[in-house]
């Protein structure tokens, strides 16, 4: 498996949701199905892919040092629950990892470190799938981080569209 026969070329492939398979979602066409997304990454694995950083990719881009061959970004956007539940586990397994970008607004308020897809029994038919609707909270990021599975970015403060011109009209705060 071949991206970009150029090795100068660093693809970086975003995602928002993995393994939210609500129909009732209204975002719903933003998740990739767990599974999907864990042949992808063991796939990218086998053929020798390895991810880097942003830090790995700045210098790469200003011409400081140069990626490995086969070397990608896996980019998560937003902070949802499942990037704790599902993703983490997954590029934990394949020793890779990516950049979550979180918005502050979003972060859910609590502080409870809440089960991932490893924390199932697999034997046991009554065996719950983790919750993954929400958004990750800061205990989980920072253990994310701390495991070097994701690199916590600021996305933004909100998705709340600001225009701006010449009168200013109201305040948000």
């Amino acid at each position: 498996m071949r991206i970009f026969p150029d090795q100068n070329i660093v693809p970086v492939v975003t995602f928002h949701s993995v393994g939210m398979e609500h129909d009732k979602w209204v975002w719903s066409h933003l998740s990739e199905r767990a599974d999907i997304f864990e042949c992808l990454i063991r796939r990218l694995r086998n053929s020798g892919y390895q991810t880097v950083g942003l830090r790995e990719l700045h210098s790469h881009m200003s011409g400081e040092k140069v990626c490995p061959p086969k070397s990608i970004v896996l980019v998560f956007d937003d902070g949802y629950l499942d990037n704790w539940v599902s993703v983490v586990p997954i590029l934990k397994k394949y020793d890779m990892r990516g950049v979550v970008y979180v918005n502050p607004d979003f972060v859910d308020p609590g502080d409870e470190v809440r089960p991932t897809i490893d924390d199932m029994d697999p034997l046991s038919p009554a065996t719950r799938q983790p919750d993954q609707i929400g958004f990750m909270n800061w205990t989980e990021l920072r253990l994310a981080e701390k495991q070097g599975i994701l690199d916590v970015q600021s996305h933004s403060q909100t998705h709340t569209w600001y225009f701006s011109g010449p009168k200013i009209v109201d305040y948000y705060s």
